[in-house]
């Protein structure tokens, strides 16, 4: 314990703030042949939803440096759930907002709590 550095809330917080605001406009590739794959699904009007633990600016930052905006139908992100992944709360929401029942959906995750939800 001689080594560690306890830091009080304020601090905490404080850090927090700046770890969120790099991660808010840290670059991200999108997954090779994703973009493809959403084209393909818009051509034959197949609805697309997104479910994230991200927050609105981190997803808005992500759709505009990739130009997704046109590809989803609907956004389900941590504001919108009281309860995150591993709960399906998000993903119940989503097919709701699709109009479409969660036995007709099918989900891509690249999570272990979205694997679990």
């Amino acid at each position: 314990m001689d080594n560690w550095i306890i830091f009080n809330n304020e601090i905490r917080g404080k850090i927090k703030q700046e770890v969120d605001k790099i991660e808010e406009t840290a670059s991200s590739d999108l997954i090779g042949g994703a973009l493809k794959f959403l084209k393909f699904l818009r051509q034959y009007g197949v609805k697309v939803g997104l479910v994230t633990a991200s927050w609105n600016d981190r997803i808005d930052f992500i759709f505009s440096m990739h130009d997704l905006y046109d590809y989803f139908d609907v956004i389900i992100s941590r504001h919108d759930v009281k309860m995150g992944k591993p709960h399906p709360e998000g993903y119940l929401l989503a097919a709701k907002s699709l109009n479409c029942s969660i036995e007709r959906c099918i989900v891509f995750e690249d999570s272990l709590s979205g694997i679990q939800a």
